[in-house]
């Protein structure tokens, strides 16, 4: 599919135009929060048929959101795993070279203009509001770059049973997209050093500090000693509660 930009006064990528109208406004008000004749509507399109002519149904047009999205990103991941082979020839590797190779090209789709911004704000959307479709879809935009991190993370933590390393990836992988999208939010915090005022801190700042997050998550110690605990806690809860936990 066609990811150039369009004139929206040129009428000649339709196609193209749903799909970055159809960003801009689940990326504001949610993947359910406007209806498919609203985003056709504000597309400027005046054939209200268009999303079934050119996407089929609901799901085929967010699926044509994630496929324009994972275009947008496949360049920067690429150059971004380049980079860290180039690295891991010069040096040996730690695992926060490897998240920041996964985060980056995130961080550059960001800084690329509102419609980065707006990205990455409906895969957040994606993954809160469309549930397992949008799980699946996480999965598409982070494409084969997510396994061919998380094999490098094993190599380099030899010692973390893989089904510890998936879930504690995958959990990074969530915080990097939702920490994108809401980072505005930290700015609402009132700043600890000056009570008056609200929280200051460079986008430099603030994503060299949120990759040590990340990292400290994914390299923890896999270690459930405190399980008996937990199960002391929710033995408070409710027979019903109860009979839904797993363990």
């Amino acid at each position: 599919m066609s990811t150039k930009s369009v004139d929206k006064n040129s009428g000649t990528d339709t196609r193209t135009q749903l799909i970055l109208t159809g960003i801009r406004l689940f990326a504001e008000f949610g993947t359910k929060g406007k209806s498919l004749r609203e985003v056709i509507r504000a597309s400027g399109n005046k054939n209200e048929a268009s999303i079934r002519y050119y996407f089929k149904n609901r799901e085929g047009f967010i699926a044509a959101i994630v496929e324009y999205i994972s275009d947008r990103l496949e360049p920067l991941q690429k150059q971004a795993w380049d980079k860290l082979i180039q690295l891991e020839g010069e040096r040996a590797l730690e695992p926060i070279d490897v998240l920041r190779a996964e985060f980056l090209p995130l961080l550059l789709l960001y800084f690329s203009g509102d419609d980065g911004v707006d990205a990455m704000r409906v895969v957040a959307r994606l993954v809160r509001e469309e549930h397992e479709l949008g799980q699946d879809m996480l999965i598409g935009v982070m494409g084969k770059q997510l396994f061919l991190c998380e094999n490098k993370l094993a190599e380099l933590l030899p010692d973390k049973p893989p089904r510890a390393l998936r879930f504690q990836h995958f959990l990074a992988i969530n915080s990097m997209v939702n920490g994108l999208s809401d980072k505005e939010l930290i700015f609402r915090l009132q700043d600890p050093e000056n009570p008056e005022e609200r929280m200051a801190m460079g986008d430099v700042t603030m994503f060299a500090g949120f990759m040590r997050y990340v990292t400290a998550g994914v390299t923890a110690e896999w270690n459930l000693d405190f399980m008996d605990d937990i199960r002391d806690w929710i033995s408070e809860l409710p027979p019903e509660a109860m009979a839904k936990i797993t363990y």
